[in-house]
């Protein structure tokens, strides 16, 4: 039903399209948050872009704006190598993993999967899902659906970025030819 949803998306409806494929998801797969983070353009830091929380869970999309990559080794490192990061228990994360042990804890993340979004062969962002009120378990077949909304949600960002930069183009092709007719139009009054 998701991609359904994002073939006939217009660039402009991506954003809202999202953020209702992360409801659905999260009330589907019954997990209290659910969430988009994207690389900012030097790749050193991420952002939170959409999120859905289920009733009572606080956001945290606020709160996760240009963080930096390189606080995340033990996650980051996975990410780039294409890894689904799977945490039946937060508490169980190695001794390498502090930084995101910390973090989740501080959200009070019992569990939690983290699916990389690529494209271009290079990662770009990463599709979360947190349990909040009790430890979860995905399934391999449950991270394979993941990993498909992650290529849905990747590729409708890139459609809305490349629609983004043509029409930049296009406005500043228009100000050029204004600029030059206005500036021929002088010529020939002369």
């Amino acid at each position: 039903a998701i991609s359904a949803n994002f073939i006939n998306l217009a660039p402009f409806e991506v954003d809202a399209g999202i953020h209702r494929a992360l409801k659905q998801i999260g009330e589907f797969s019954d997990v209290d948050r659910s969430y988009v983070f994207l690389n900012s353009l030097e790749g050193k830091k991420m952002g939170n872009t959409h999120e859905w929380c289920a009733k009572g869970i606080l956001p945290q999309k606020e709160n996760l704006q240009g963080v930096l990559v390189e606080q995340f080794p033990w996650g980051m490192e996975r990410l780039k190598r294409f890894e689904t990061i799977n945490i039946p228990r937060v508490d169980d994360l190695p001794d390498d993993a502090i930084a995101e042990r910390v973090l989740q804890q501080s959200q009070k993340v019992q569990s939690c999967v983290i699916v990389p979004m690529i494209y271009g062969g290079s990662l770009v962002g990463l599709l979360g899902f947190d349990s909040v009120r009790r430890e979860k378990t995905w399934t391999l077949e449950d991270i394979g659906m993941l990993k498909m909304v992650a290529e849905i949600f990747v590729n409708a960002l890139e459609h809305k970025r490349m629609d983004e930069e043509l029409r930049k183009a296009n406005s500043e092709l228009e100000i050029r030819v204004e600029e030059r007719t206005l500036e021929l139009s002088k010529t020939n009054v002369l």
